[in-house]
């Protein structure tokens, strides 16, 4: 796992004492799920829910009530109801429950001392649409009671860090980069914008070395996202 520069802003995220549910934006494979497991680590627990699998779903479906899901996620993960001991809740892919998207409001409203972020590949793409599930997910979205943080590919500064040139990368940042640095960064740079930065692609070319490795990580995700397009179109001829 290599730092994103967004795990700052989830530890400033963190320190906020009006603190709201935090939506994490982002495609797919961009690394949301790596970078809120990576920051779990700030805490003493972690829950974890997938809504694409049905027990975790049917969980926002039995009840209506945050707080009766939360003491059901906590005696199921062996948690102590002890405000003394920070806890943190990731909901991956929850535009696959309104239920649990409506819930983000009282999570907020009931259980402010829990730090809880939702992610969906798809959900800012439905929210767009206007299609019946999209006006259903719209309609059970908490306007004003969540704050929304966007992770996207490998920056070329963070590549940087990635590949261990981190003074390479304080250079940049100060506009202090000298003549003698200035070729080998620009060849950086030219390798950063041809392999691109999808957190798969950079960890294996920073490990092998080796360019033609990549086409089936290429292939990979293209034909993820060939796959999904017809959840993001509006119609079969798109």
């Amino acid at each position: 796992m290599y730092n994103r520069d967004l795990l700052l802003e989830l530890r400033a995220w963190r320190e906020k004492s009006s603190r709201k549910p935090l939506v994490l934006r982002g495609a797919r494979q961009v690394g949301k799920t790596t970078l809120v497991d990576e920051f779990s680590h700030d805490f003493d627990y972690y829950i974890k829910l997938n809504l694409e699998k049905k027990s975790d779903r049917d969980i926002f479906s039995r009840t209506d009530n945050v707080l009766d899901v939360v003491q059901y996620l906590y005696v199921q993960k062996g948690i102590v109801d002890d405000t003394s001991h920070s806890v943190l809740l990731f909901i991956d892919e929850i535009q696959e429950s309104y239920a649990a998207v409506s819930m983000l409001r009282y999570f907020y409203e009931e259980v402010p001392q829990l730090y809880v972020i939702a992610a969906g590949s798809r959900l800012q793409k439905l929210l767009k649409k206007d299609q019946a599930d999209a006006q259903l997910l719209k309609r059970s979205f908490p306007v004003g009671r969540v704050e929304y943080m966007s992770l996207r590919p490998f920056s070329f500064l963070e590549y940087l860090s990635a590949a261990g040139k981190q003074m390479w990368r304080e250079q940049i940042e100060k506009l202090q980069v000298s003549e003698l640095l200035h070729e080998d960064l620009q060849k950086e740079f030219n390798t950063y914008a041809l392999i691109g930065g999808m957190p798969e692609v950079v960890s294996h070319y920073l490990e092998h070395k080796n360019l033609v490795e990549l086409v089936p990580i290429y292939k990979s995700l293209l034909n993820g996202y060939i796959e999904d397009v017809e959840n993001y179109a509006k119609n079969e001829t798109q």
